[in-house]
């Protein structure tokens, strides 16, 4: 094989890696196979003892290394005549951050999803800008919100059952309602002043903060709540993890990007729930609290960012800042039937915090809406001059809000044999997105190969797992008597990583980068599509004796490996690379009865069944399995829907051709797009006018 060249400054940008395909024709073991996972599973009393012997005995923590697979990435770069040596041309690469130059980040959008006459797209979610509105307008305040929310949260908690507190570490309600009242004071002195005739100055204190992103908008997001993952420093907001138990040692700041969104007059809630410290899918956290789905409540939200998803999925907020190392933003987007993007490694500056997985992570936002998706990513990912990374990347403020170049061509990229490796089901929603969009909003498809997945996600699992558990927890004090069971299993395996693997993990980094380097030069903005999850009915199901048993706080929670590597399938690969990646709600499948519960019907219909008929899935039958299959059995409820979410990632750098197709899906969902029942209509209960604003009858 030849060596490719080592990444260096290019017309491209910074560290752009060398392009070099790898044919899957000629290249042993480079096509796609299924993975097959043997990790047990463990709950209760087995799972403690288990996991206190991973964390103590060094001949355990070898066994569990063992079986989990990654001793096989050493055999990538052996030289031995059995073993393949598909690495020996590649030098490890470290860190995937890729600062493009500013003639190679795509072309701007026209602004926050408006068209030239301003139309805003019908949805039921409020957002942020929908609020700025009825502030504007006067039909509520931020105080009335604020007050309406803390109230909300408050008489949950009172309740005793697991509900919407459940999304919240520690919600500030004195700073919250001082906030909202310097808020509230800024959109009185701008009514006064436009009723005048003028225009409020931009630099006045009393003046409404605000963000040109062109045609002079102003107060973006002043008096929009907004939630913080607990792993991004909030100011007088102790980060915990997702312990609960505060690290004193950090500083009493908040990080770049979130002062950005509060510079503009966000107001922040409180910092949400997380999986504890980032190490799982679910967000089972039976430290702290698991987070609802709002959708299902036998369902998880999703994680590691569950927190964040599931307020957001319930309407508390439009807006959540989260961090993702391992899918971590798209995964609890998905499973809440919202939108999330996970931004170029690099660009979104967290310091005065280094996140605990420096090459895997990426801070974005959780989004309600793509109006709220978009608006928040150029907040967030203002340059940052104390970074040495955010530093050099281009402003994502777009230029002009002039329409895209129309000859500009769009590319689809899908790896056919990936695909296929999802329930048909889950199959029939992608394609059916995909036929719209190459037959209504021009793009192009382009059959690609990704070579050595199942390797590269062994790399990216051993990499963030090393980071995160060897170099982060287990430095702690204590550690294994502060973290959950299925963690100190987690952090025992991480110490027994041994050196030449995590070397042939970053080969593999380096190979799959350089492959991708080539299909983009090739496909200028290409967006490679796949499911964001590839199994959401079967792992993101709550098992093992459901809210009264690996949910329950103060319990043991659970340990499930399989679960969350099949819920990674899809994902890992941009948190690797570092590329771009969103995922948006394109359909939705029907839940029916797990096989391990009865099908008998309970009295009555709880708040969940309460749904509207009828399941906007592309002609699948409401009563059809996951495999496509129409299902007529006892137990059906029709209208008990859980979302699918489609991912695309794109070329480093290039949000823009992710926001750009995640305006042409949220177009084609329009119309059909379920509210959860687990949602709160906050802008409509407290100005009573959510449905003019949003222009229905």
């Amino acid at each position: 094989m030849p060596l490719p060249p080592p990444p260096t400054t290019s017309s491209k940008g910074t560290n752009y890696p060398p392009a070099l395909l790898v044919p899957e024709a000629t290249t042993p073991g480079s096509a796609y196979h299924p993975s097959t996972y043997t990790n047990p599973t463990l709950t209760g009393l087995p799972l403690t003892l288990v996991s206190y012997a991973a964390a103590y005995l060094p001949p355990l923590q070898s066994l569990l290394y063992k079986n989990a697979g990654f001793a096989r990435l050493r055999e990538l770069d052996s030289t031995s005549p059995t073993a393949q040596g598909i690495l020996r041309g590649y030098a490890p690469r470290w860190d995937p951050t890729v600062i493009p130059t500013n003639e190679w980040v795509g072309e701007g959008l026209p602004l926050a999803g408006e068209d030239g006459e301003g139309k805003k797209l019908k949805g039921g979610f409020a957002s942020a800008e929908m609020y700025v509105r009825a502030y504007l307008e006067g039909r509520t305040d931020p105080v009335e919100v604020a007050e309406h929310v803390l109230a909300l949260v408050e008489r949950e908690k009172r309740s005793g059952r697991r509900g919407l507190e459940t999304a919240w570490m520690r919600v500030d309600r004195e700073g919250v309602l001082a906030r909202a009242g310097e808020s509230k004071r800024r959109w009185e002195v701008e009514r006064r002043r436009r009723g005048e005739g003028g225009e409020a100055d931009a630099d006045s204190e009393e003046g409404v903060r605000w963000v040109d992103l062109g045609g002079g908008r102003r107060g973006c997001v002043d008096g929009v709540l907004i939630g913080v993952k607990d792993e991004i420093l909030v100011e007088n907001h102790p980060l915990t993890y997702g312990t609960g138990t505060p690290f004193a040692h950090l500083p009493n700041s908040s990080a770049w990007c979130v002062q950005q969104l509060v510079n503009h007059g966000a107001i922040i809630v409180g910092t949400n729930t997380m999986h504890q410290f980032g190490l799982d899918t679910t967000n089972n956290n039976p430290a702290v609290g698991t987070p609802i789905n709002p959708f299902a409540e036998e369902y998880y939200p999703g994680g590691s960012s569950g927190g964040g998803g599931s307020a957001v999925g319930c309407g508390v907020i439009p807006i959540a800042v989260a961090t993702d190392g391992g899918g971590s933003v798209r995964i609890p987007a998905a499973y809440c039937g919202v939108y999330g993007l996970k931004t170029s490694h690099g660009r979104v500056s967290g310091l005065p915090l280094i996140p605990d997985c420096a090459t895997t992570c990426a801070i974005g936002p959780i989004a309600a809406t793509m109006h709220d998706l978009e608006l928040s990513y150029r907040l967030l990912a203002l340059p940052n001059p104390s970074d040495p990374l955010s530093a050099h990347f281009p402003t994502p403020l777009p230029p002009s809000i002039s329409p895209p170049n129309p000859s500009r061509k769009k590319y689809l990229g899908v790896y056919a044999s990936w695909l296929t490796d999802s329930p048909p089901a889950i199959q029939r929603l992608i394609n059916a997105t995909i036929t719209h969009l190459t037959t209504h909003d021009s793009y192009t498809l382009i059959p690609i190969t990704l070579p050595h997945l199942p390797a590269a996600q062994l790399s990216h699992a051993l990499t963030i797992l090393t980071e995160i558990g060897a170099g982060f927890i287990s430095g702690l004090p204590d550690w294994a008597r502060t973290i959950t069971p299925s963690n100190r299993i987690l952090v025992g395996v991480s110490k027994a990583a041994a050196a030449q693997d995590l070397l042939a993990a970053q080969k593999v980094r380096s190979m799959l980068m350089a492959h991708l380097a080539a299909l983009y030069e090739e496909y200028p903005g290409l967006v490679i599509i796949s499911p964001t999850l590839a199994d959401p009915l079967e792992t993101g199901r709550i098992s093992a004796g459901g809210a009264s048993g690996v949910v329950r706080v103060g319990g043991a929670g659970v340990s499930d490996s399989n679960r969350s590597l099949r819920s990674m399938q899809y994902v890992f690969l941009a948190n690797l690379t570092g590329c771009p990646a969103i995922t948006m709600p394109v359909g939705y499948l029907p839940i029916l009865p797990s096989p391990t519960t009865s099908s008998s019907e309970p009295a009555g219909k709880s708040e969940l069944e309460k749904m509207s008929e009828g399941v906007y899935n592309h002609g699948i039958p409401e009563t059809a399995d996951r495999e496509g299959t129409v299902v007529e059995a006892p137990g059906v409820k029709r209208g008990k829907v859980l979302p699918v979410g489609m991912m695309g990632m794109g070329e480093w750098g290039f949000e823009e051709e992710l926001l750009r197709l995640g305006y042409d899906c949220e177009r084609f969902l329009e119309g059909g797009r379920k509210i959860p029942p687990a949602h709160v209509d906050v802008l409509g209960r407290c100005s009573g006018v959510l449905n003019a604003v949003l222009g229905h009858a």
